[in-house]
């Protein structure tokens, strides 16, 4: 931790009001204890006291980090494959969300768990398939890597050498017929081949430069056939001269309706558009049935012996006639889109013959047999995994709520009175929150759903918290600004995949009504706001959805009349910044805003900025939205933060910063008591103020 030497010379004057220490259970006098399921105490652990400023008459001091542990654990598995044991075992493969990700291996018959093996530096997988010989290939995100496990062996091994060609995320795998597996990427839209016979990793190109996502692969007849999700093209990819041909998608779809699903199905290419499954006929290239409104995220079942298929669409499982192109439901109801499909021998005499099974999301079997019509959903022992904090925030209560990364199905709550960590069900990924007239307000992705929490009231998710609105009609998806503005809620949108300018809408929490401004700087999206007299004060990042680049060269402040519903005023505080991640007012009336590096005052009467001052160097990536985090400290009179792994404390009289936590940190809240929390990775971390 560091300190300057003006921090050092108040330490013999203030130092002896700080002794004796301090327990993670906080300070005397706050509200009574709440327990019940799900509550861990936390007490008992000694944090002494670190004077590390000056304030006015006394320390501004905290004590030394406290780690809470990972307060949110959860089942989250975006794709799962299904294969052969070494004794001919039936066997379902998962890889569940978390830090590290775990690969599940489970009985296919009775959902229990047969293997478990953690992945270090893996976060999750959406690319799994077994290979001809019931070998598991396993596509990662954020590390990139191949991964490989023959059923019997040790534990997976990355086949890739690392990240292959800088390509962050592995999606969808495909093999051809000598058994080479072929990856699509993100963020270049490549191909990756990697040969199991030479152990030879290569790069065959990007399938389209307009895009950044090579998302969902099949393998047909010599090609790949690819959809890419940030635009709307369906590919066909020769391997041998490493050229796409985007292929025309079926008459009446609109531009931006995206390719979410492609799978060779029999001889043919079942394809999901938007919400709709077409199937494509490879031999002769024509499309020759539509079939709507087709979950989505569902795998389709590979076709039996009788040439039938098998999607869920309304919470049914439906079979396709692959002779007649037709489409029926077989009365079995499937509570979730499946990861995964595939044909077990179950030795039960409601059970005859092959029975198809299904994983969904949150590790549960699903099994039917097409012979008796009998259906089940049994419970798949899947290992819960610790899950990436994704935002942090006080409560109404002043208690310290906790959203998880890449939608698990937990939140949590942490009362800092008595150290009590509550899990909160139904949480999904939360983007931001944010307190508005004594209730607490959640924006989750995707669909840029906004949710009301009543602190007051038991917590029931669908009940309470409630969704009050969506903005996914005008394709929207990520709610990372929100703010009290008079009597409405403030939101502030990022798009959805592929597509360039945020939103803003202004929601009556007493007439339910909304407004929604769409575009409302051009080609940005609106990622922190702040209110104060009548004015809303935006700052935006030039990136939109995933997988699409930046049309502007700077981030912009905006002003908002809520009354006239008009922009006023709009500027670049610095040239080269690229995101206005947060903001905040002081207690005379002034904004603050940071980027990433900088901190800028703005002077809402003139409405111009005051000055800008670098704190910490940063090279801009290839995507920024809302990484730091400004707040005021009334008492104090100066502000706390995040940025760049730090947690640092800015005073605006003198503009200097210093560090609280130099490194790994990201996130921030502070309590009731001015505690402050921040996260690094899955853990919830705390500096206590006595």
């Amino acid at each position: 931790m560091m300190k300057s030497e003006e921090i050092k010379e108040c330490e013999g004057t203030n130092a002896a009001a700080f002794k004796g220490g301090l327990t993670a259970g906080g300070a005397a006098g706050g509200r009574p204890a709440r327990r019940g399921p799900g509550k861990v105490l936390l007490g008992g652990m000694l944090a002494v006291a670190i004077l590390t400023g000056c304030g006015e008459g006394y320390g501004d001091e905290f004590g030394e980090e406290v780690n809470l542990g990972s307060p949110i654990t959860s089942v989250t598995i975006p794709g799962g494959a299904q294969g052969k044991g070494p004794g001919g075992e039936d066997w379902v493969y998962v890889v569940a969300n978390g830090s590290p990700a775990v690969l599940s291996v489970l009985d296919a018959a009775t959902g229990e768990l047969a293997h478990s093996f953690p992945l270090p530096g893996v976060h999750g997988a959406w690319g799994l398939d077994v290979a001809s010989d019931q070998t598991l290939y396993i596509g990662t995100n954020r590390n990139g890597h191949l991964y490989r496990w023959v059923p019997g062996d040790g534990a997976p091994e990355s086949v890739s050498g690392g990240r292959p060609f800088n390509q962050t995320h592995l999606h969808a795998l495909a093999f051809d017929e000598e058994g080479a597996v072929y990856a699509g990427t993100y963020p270049d839209a490549k191909i990756i081949r990697y040969d199991p016979q030479t152990g030879e990793v290569t790069d065959g190109g990007r399938v389209a430069a307009e895009t950044s996502y090579a998302r969902y692969l099949a393998w047909a007849g010599g090609n790949l056939y690819v959809g890419t999700q940030s635009e709307p093209f369906f590919i066909r990819y020769d391997p041998s001269s490493g050229e796409g041909e985007k292929l025309s998608l079926p008459e009446g779809y609109a531009e931006g309706d995206t390719v979410t699903r492609v799978d060779l199905v029999g001889d043919y290419l079942f394809v999901r558009v938007g919400g709709d499954l077409n199937v494509y006929d490879y031999r002769s290239d024509t499309w020759i049935n539509r079939v709507e409104d087709v979950a989505g995220f569902s795998r389709f079942s590979k076709a039996t012996p009788e040439s039938t298929a098998y999607f869920v669409k309304g919470g049914q499982l439906y079979v396709y006639d692959l002779d007649t192109h037709t489409a029926s439901p077989t009365g079995a109801s499937i509570p979730f889109s499946a990861r995964s499909f595939g044909w077990i021998e179950l030795d039960e005499a409601d059970y005859p013959g092959s029975t198809l099974v299904a994983v969904g999301m949150r590790g549960d079997l699903f099994h039917y047999n097409p012979s008796s019509g009998e259906s089940r959903v049994i419970a798949g022992q899947v290992e819960a995994t610790p899950i990436s904090i994704r935002s942090l925030s006080p409560g109404p209560d002043g208690d310290v709520y906790v959203g998880g990364y890449l939608s698990p199905r937990e939140m949590a709550r942490f009362d800092p009175d008595v150290g009590e960590i509550e899990t909160l069900s139904g949480g999904a990924q939360i983007e931001a929150m944010t307190v508005f007239d004594g209730k607490l307000y959640l924006g989750r992705y995707p669909g840029a759903s906004v949710l009301e929490v009543d602190p007051g009231e038991p917590w029931d998710f669908g009940n309470n918290p409630s969704e009050l609105f969506r903005l996914d009609g005008y394709g929207q998806d990520r709610p990372f600004g929100l703010t009290g503005a008079g009597d409405r809620l403030a939101v502030g949108t990022v798009p959805e995949s592929g597509k360039l300018g945020g939103a803003l809408a202004l929601y009556d929490p007493s007439s339910g009504e909304i407004e929604v401004y769409e575009d409302v700087i051009e080609n940005q999206s609106i990622v922190s706001l702040a209110y104060r007299d009548g004015f809303l004060y935006g700052g935006t990042s030039v990136w939109g959805g995933l997988g699409i680049d930046p049309s502007e060269p700077d981030a912009k402040l905006f002003v908002w009349d809520v009354e006239q519903g008009e922009r006023v005023w709009e500027g670049v505080v610095e040239p080269g910044e690229r995101a206005i991640t947060s903001l905040a007012f002081d207690g005379e009336g002034m904004l603050w805003g940071l980027t990433s590096g900088k901190v800028f005052q703005f002077d809402p009467q003139g409405r111009e900025v005051v000055r800008v001052k670098e704190l910490y160097a940063y090279d801009w990536p290839r995507a920024y939205w809302q990484s730091g985090f400004l707040d005021y400290d009334e008492d104090r009179q100066v502000f706390y933060g995040t940025t760049q792994g730090r947690v640092f404390r800015f005073d605006p009289a003198t503009w200097t910063a210093s560090d609280l936590v130099e490194s790994g940190a990201s996130y921030f809240a502070r309590d009731r008591h001015g505690n402050i929390y921040f996260a690094r990775g899955t853990e919830l971390h705390k500096l206590p103020r006595p």
